[in-house]
């Protein structure tokens, strides 16, 4: 990298930090255990003394694949990368597009590293070159113009093949209205059925009940979607059902029209089964002092609440 000009303000500079800045940092002693243990010709506890200017314009020469070599003009678009720090080759329109900027270290347990990429963003994983130990003030001394950089080259794996196996899962198409069989189905242990799935593999299975009791003298085992393994259990379970639901959903399969407002069954019974309608905790309250009361719930009255869901074992 050589022949830096256009020079311009460098991050630092342009949020407006000063002299006095840069002078308390260099009088600033560092904690041992506050210093990165990385070798590297720029000080991290100091600013570099040419701080304030980046470059605005660098000519990129040496790479023998020609690949990144070209004039690169810094952007003057702001906050969209790492410190803003990003230059674009100019050229003709037939030249491939190509960007220099800062890939972060996100835990701060290294440098930021300076990559070449075909597009500005370190999340596309697209870059072709990295510069070793390079900050931008470093194009700006004649003593540190040429820099160490790494090539990326990969191989393409063509002889790579992906097998898509045939889907074995399946929604059983309920042929009666969802809202006809509430009423009819109050007593029944599993209740109404709104979308039934049939063929799952066993390691599916495996994989759902692996943070529930199972009990092998009953036909059905516990999910739980709310108490201590709630989450785990709720995250794969949408990742198995909610494919199929949406796809039945979309094409008008499902026994129920969610557009559509329904009448309750008219039942005394309606609204007061364990099963459909669990009753909440008693609500009680507690002196905390003379002048407060204090609200709380019975554990296991909370725990019994919330574990009503049902998944049916294989």
């Amino acid at each position: 990298m050589c022949d830096p000009s256009d020079p311009c303000e460098s991050t630092r500079a342009r949020i407006g930090l000063n002299d006095d800045a840069a002078k308390s940092l260099r009088n600033h002693k560092i904690n041992k255990r506050f210093d990165l243990n990385i070798k590297s010709r720029n000080e991290f506890s100091k600013y570099s003394k040419l701080w304030e200017t980046w470059p605005g314009t660098i000519d990129v020469s040496g790479d023998p694949t020609g690949r990144v070599n070209g004039c690169y003009k810094k952007l003057s678009c702001q906050h969209t990368v790492v410190l803003s720090a990003l230059w674009s080759r100019q050229g003709a329109e037939e030249t491939s597009p190509m960007y220099l900027f800062f890939r972060p270290n996100v835990l701060r347990a290294g440098l930021d590293v300076a990559v070449f990429a075909p597009t500005p963003s370190y999340a596309d994983g697209n870059e072709v070159m990295e510069l070793v130990d390079w900050i931008p003030e470093n194009a700006l001394d004649p003593k540190t113009h040429e820099t160490r950089a790494e090539l990326l080259q990969y191989q393409d794996a063509s002889s790579l093949k992906v097998e898509v196996p045939d889907p074995t899962m399946a929604v059983v198409t309920q042929t009666e209205a969802f809202h006809d069989r509430v009423l009819a189905d109050l007593e029944s242990l599993r209740g109404p059925i709104l979308c039934e799935m049939v063929g799952l593999s066993k390691e599916v299975i495996l994989s759902l009940l692996e943070y529930n009791e199972t009990d092998d003298d009953n036909d059905f085992t516990k999910m739980d979607l709310f108490g201590k393994n709630g989450t785990r259990n709720a995250q794969r379970l949408n990742i198995v059902a909610a494919p199929s639901l949406l796809k039945c959903a979309a094409q008008d399969e499902l026994p129920l029209s969610f557009a559509t407002w329904y009448n309750l069954p008219t039942s005394v019974q309606y609204g007061k089964c364990q099963m459909m309608v669990p009753r909440r905790p008693v609500e009680k309250w507690r002196k905390k002092s003379a002048d407060t009361m204090e609200r709380y719930y019975d554990p296991e009255e909370s725990n019994e609440y919330y574990q009503v869901s049902l998944a049916k074992r294989s």
